[in-house]
Order: structure tokens, then C-alpha cells, then sequence
């Protein structure tokens, strides 16, 4: 019985040991992203709509909490297509009419689902689960979180962390039933990149 009894008490702290580990692995995490000033990535985007899959390829730009630049560079009938958010206004540049134009304003879920934008704030609340979970023989970090406006793309926003430098992969947009609605793959990610202002003024 003594024996049994010093068995369990091991496995306890064992069990004790990797749930902190595992808090001080998800803590670190979610401070890398919290402290995330600036990215640049290379971004791939796939919509899985009711008309067929959408598949787009993006250069982004961000420094945050307010400035975003999106070039565009697949489909061809977009390449040059260029988004911008600064000082409180959305500028597009369409290279199919070669102008540039205002538009009033884009939702957060249009920033992710069309842009593929990581909105960090999303990702660091207190609302958001963190895990491991592993995929294509690889562990992530699994960060997942309820849009606060649900859309007709999904409920669930779910971000991939590279297990070991945390860097963003992949996101995730999802319904209800864990149907995958967006996926978005982060390439070439730079984190708090040191990046030129001039980058999101349309001249």
C-alpha cells in the first residue's frame, strides 16, 4: 500500500510539473504576441465559399494597433492591387482602373477573411484557448477564440503558433461544425520587422 501510494504521489507531480510547463510554454506565447509591434508575411489565403474555393497570395505589412498594407499578388487580374489602413482611413489602389479610392470602412472579419490580417487582440484575450496540437507530423500551438461578431464565414478564429519560435503559420476561420471557412498560411513571417512608414501612404 506504501508503495502505491508513493507511485501516485510521483505521478502527481509529475502531472503537476508538465501542466506548468505547458502554462509557462502558452504564457510565453501569448507574450510574444502581445509584445508584436510589427510583422511582414507572405501570405496565402483560401476561401472555401458556397460558389468554390477563392484562393488569393498577399504581401502584408503591419505595424500595429493601426497600420496595414496589403499588396496583392495573386490572381493575376489583381497583381498590384494595394490596400492601406492609416490615420483612420481605408485607401485602395485598383490597378483594373488604375486609380486610387476611399472606401467608409472594413469590419475586422473582412480584415481576416480577405486580407488574412492576425488581429493580436483576438488571440491574447482572456477569452482565447491555448493547447499543443500536432499537425502534418508537426506540433503547434493551437490558439483558438470566438469572433465577437459571428459571420457567414464562421464563429471561430484559430491560430497555428510555430512550437518553437512562436512565429504565426497558419490561421483558421470555422463554423459551428469545425468546418474550415478560411485558411489563411503565413510565409516568410518577420517578426517586429523594422518597417519603413512611407510604406502605407498611396501617392
Amino acid at each position: 500500500m506504501k508503495k502505491f501510494l508513493i507511485f501516485i504521489f510521483f505521478i502527481f507531480l509529475l502531472l503537476c510539473s508538465c501542466n506548468k510547463r505547458n502554462y509557462d510554454v502558452f504564457s510565453e506565447a501569448k507574450n510574444r504576441l502581445k509584445n508584436m509591434k510589427s510583422y511582414s508575411a507572405l501570405t496565402h489565403i483560401t476561401v472555401y465559399g458556397n460558389k468554390g474555393i477563392g484562393e488569393y497570395e498577399v504581401k502584408q505589412y503591419i505595424i500595429f494597433p493601426d497600420k496595414i498594407r496589403v499588396e496583392t499578388i495573386h490572381p493575376s487580374f489583381l497583381k498590384g492591387k494595394i490596400t492601406i489602413f492609416s490615420d483612420g482611413k481605408w485607401k485602395i489602389y485598383h490597378p483594373l482602373i488604375n486609380k486610387s479610392f476611399e472606401i467608409e470602412n472594413l469590419r475586422n472579419i473582412d480584415q481576416i477573411v480577405y486580407l488574412g490580417i492576425i488581429q493580436k487582440d483576438l488571440f491574447i484575450s482572456d477569452d482565447s484557448k491555448y493547447k499543443f496540437e500536432n499537425k502534418n507530423d508537426k506540433k503547434f500551438i493551437k490558439i483558438s477564440c470566438k469572433i465577437p461578431k459571428e459571420s457567414e464565414y464562421g464563429k471561430f478564429a484559430i491560430l497555428y503558433l510555430d512550437k518553437d519560435n512562436f512565429n504565426p503559420v497558419m490561421m483558421e476561420i470555422v463554423d459551428n461544425s469545425q468546418n474550415v471557412k478560411v485558411r489563411v498560411i503565413y510565409n516568410d513571417f518577420k517578426y517586429n520587422k523594422n518597417l519603413d512608414y512611407s510604406l502605407f501612404n498611396l501617392y
